[in-house]
């Protein structure tokens, strides 16, 4: 038997997914900002009583519980990470301050220059230095350690976070400090630029590495507390966590570099759709996630989900700057409870602000009284006020319209254009933010599959998709929960990364060769094995490389290292850069500059079809409010595994904890499974 539990904690709601002998079932709780576990625990409990158990007994039947969080990212919006200090070569002291790259709009002068994560005043220069090739030009004195400890010691901070130039060729500087200081400032963390992120570009390695080092005892105690909190609920599996780059970790690995769990949850959406609605595909898709706070979406590429290290909390360009690989997922602010309000130009917007979990949008009746996309969608008809959450949450239609008044009347609107309106524009904030992504990967939408995911996903993806050019929509079974669902479907997985430039002029494939062979061993050290995996050993290799004179690099996956060619790789680059950008220089040098390696091991959880029951639903009626003033009245579908149904939009289909709203001639039809798909007409 195999059985395991996903959790994904999210602004809105705690999803859960349990994988039990092959069979996918979902939850959803009210998400407690408080007390995360309070959230967790509610929809454990509800798990447990749809399986006819005590909470107590269906834990301790579990194999593993993998989690996935927001918690460590919304401790640094919220500041409520450790005080931290930065040492760095001497001479770089403003690294933080001068970032990289520029406004997110050149021609805004009122845009307010973001604030070092690390003020100046907590900034110490060493005198030291390492050259590009790992030489040491300028050697670190046991006389100059002794200094920075004493500038240490006097003032008040919590952390340390040690970036050096050079150290990704050779740490031995950064790791002498740290032995140091150690043994000298006991209780303090402490990060190594060259451990948290081993990547070029001394800004990447210095933000990622200060972002590290605040969130190290505050991701320690959520730990501690998660683990001890379920335990005492009877948990006795062990507890894995989700990277931000799709890997699990065990507890120890999470607390050693929490950087790692900044973008942790919406990371497994993407590993959900490739492992088990799309398992060993090589076409394109493009994977939403639309939650209560965010609409999140990702690439699946010729059977590859890209990382990228453009990571920002916040805003681009203003936000505080991650730099740490990531699955490469861009969020707006336009999930269900994104506020809607009007600005003083007199225009409509939405977002990114968030009614969240509490008070929760204005028709849950928990004292929110702002607009959000779902009392937009209750007032339309869309959502059915008495099956929301399966029943679980009755919603107040007059209190969603209440809300929804002050922006009607700004708009010159009655209450139902104005939420017709709402919906509008929520589609197209998600329409330009997939645009942005799909560009960036050389994904053609009108040849991808586009999966919905998330609670909120239906009230959108269907214009959406047909705004973008998709043919062919799918909403999987496990949809609403997708990002928890992927937790249960994938591989065990570790990464290992290191800077290694090398041209195509004086390309030694045995020297890369030697390289990537020692991080896929550091790689698979990592792998937790905590939970029975099969022997085999699957490895992903990647490479960051660019044309001689460019400033950005791309990511360029390859095969099988022992049977490429130095020719092998310079032709792939070409290929690769033709796809994005739609020419290459075949005359030019190639600079291969980074190199990534990826291990994964395969677990015995994998999701079984249900067998079609033969059974179908017919639908009931409801009057619903289209675009351009119509009102019509509805097909209503329930789709649950097993029951089948068919037909042409406008139609409403509903599930348990989601509802899919299918557009005028675009034919609808479920697999026995519960996957919706929906083809545009």
């Amino acid at each position: 038997m195999t059985f395991r539990i996903g959790v994904d904690t999210g602004g809105t709601f705690t999803d859960i997914a349990v994988l039990r002998d092959g069979q996918p079932s979902q939850f959803k709780a009210p998400t407690t900002p408080k007390r995360p576990i309070e959230g967790i625990v509610d929809g454990l409990g509800l798990a447990a009583r749809a399986f006819g158990m005590n909470l107590a007994a269906f834990l301790g039947e579990a194999d593993v519980l993998i989690h996935g969080t927001t918690h460590p990212l919304n401790a640094v919006l919220t500041g409520k990470t450790a005080r931290t200090a930065l040492l760095v070569t001497k001479g770089h002291r403003d690294i933080l301050t001068l970032r990289e790259g520029g406004r997110s709009d050149p021609f805004d002068k009122l845009d307010r220059y973001p604030r070092a994560y690390v003020p100046r005043s907590l900034t110490f220069e060493v005198d030291e230095r390492i050259l590009v090739d790992g030489i040491v030009d300028r050697p670190l004195t046991n006389e100059e350690i002794e200094r920075v400890a004493v500038d240490l010691s006097v003032v008040d901070i919590e952390a340390i976070a040690i970036c050096l130039l050079w150290s990704v060729r050779n740490s031995a500087h950064e790791a002498q400090l740290k032995a140091v200081l150690t043994a000298r400032m006991r209780g303090i963390e402490i990060s190594l630029s060259s451990e948290v992120n081993p990547t070029l570009r001394e800004f990447r390695r210095a933000s990622a590495t200060v972002i590290d080092a605040s969130l190290k005892g505050f991701v320690r105690t959520y730990v501690n507390d998660l683990s001890n909190d379920l335990q005492k609920e009877g948990l006795r599996a062990p507890i894995l966590l989700v990277g931000s780059d799709g890997s699990l970790m065990a507890p120890a690995q999470a607390i050693e570099h929490p950087i790692a769990l900044i973008n942790s949850g919406p990371a497994m959406a993407p590993h959900a759709v490739l492992n088990a609605v799309f398992q060993g595909t090589r076409r394109d898709l493009i994977v939403s996630d639309t939650g209560g706070t965010t609409f999140d979406v990702s690439v699946v590429r010729r059977g590859t989900i890209p990382v990228s290290s453009e990571t920002y909390v916040g805003s681009p360009r203003l936000g505080l700057f991650c730099g740490y690989p990531s699955v490469d997922i861009q969020s707006v602010g336009a999930g269900g409870g994104s506020i809607a309000w009007v600005d003083q130009g007199g225009l409509l917007r939405l977002g990114p602000q968030s009614a969240g979990a509490d008070p929760g949008p204005a028709c849950y009746g928990r004292g929110g009284t702002e607009p959000t996309l779902t009392d937009a969608a209750l007032v339309r008809g869309i959502i059915d006020p008495a099956r929301f959450l399966g029943g679980r949450l009755k919603l107040f239609p007059s209190l969603a319209a209440s809300a929804i008044s002050p922006v009607a009347e700004a708009l010159g609107l009655d209450v139902r254009e104005a939420a017709t309106r709402i919906m509008m524009l929520g589609t197209e904030l998600m329409a330009r933010t997939v645009e942005e992504t799909v560009a960036r990967h050389g994904v053609d939408p009108s040849r991808a599959t586009f999966v919905g995911g998330g609670g909120a996903a239906g009230l959108n993806v269907v214009r959406l998709a047909k705004m973008l050019g998709c043919r062919q929509i799918l909403f999987p079974f496990s949809s609403p929960v997708l990002s928890a669902y992927g937790m249960t479907v994938a591989p065990l997985s570790a990464e290992s990364r290191a800077v290694f430039p090398i041209r195509s002029t004086v390309f030694n494939a045995a020297e890369v060769t030697k390289l990537l062979t020692s991080l896929k061993k550091s790689a698979a050290a990592k792998l937790p094995v905590t939970v029975a995996t099969s022997d085999s050993l699957i490895t992903e290799y990647f490479t960051y490389a660019r044309y001689e004179g460019q400033v950005w690099e791309i990511e360029l996956p390859f095969g099988n290292t022992a049977f490429l060619s130095s020719r092998d790789f310079i032709n792939s680059f070409h290929g690769r850069h033709r796809e994005l950008y739609s020419f290459d220089d075949e005359t030019a040098v190639v600079e291969f500059l980074s190199w990534r390696v990826r291990v994964q091991r395969e677990t015995a959880a994998r999701p079984e079809l249900s067998e079609d029951k033969g059974s179908a639903t017919l639908p009931s009626r409801r009057e619903v409010h289209l675009e351009n003033r119509k009102v019509a009245y509805l097909p209503i579908y329930w789709l649950e595994a097993g029951a089948l149904i068919a037909g042409v939009g406008p139609a409403v289909i509903e599930t348990e904890y989601s509802t899919i709203f299918v557009e005028e001639a675009d034919f609808f039809k479920s697999s026995p499974n519960g996957d919706l798909e929906v083809n545009v007409g």
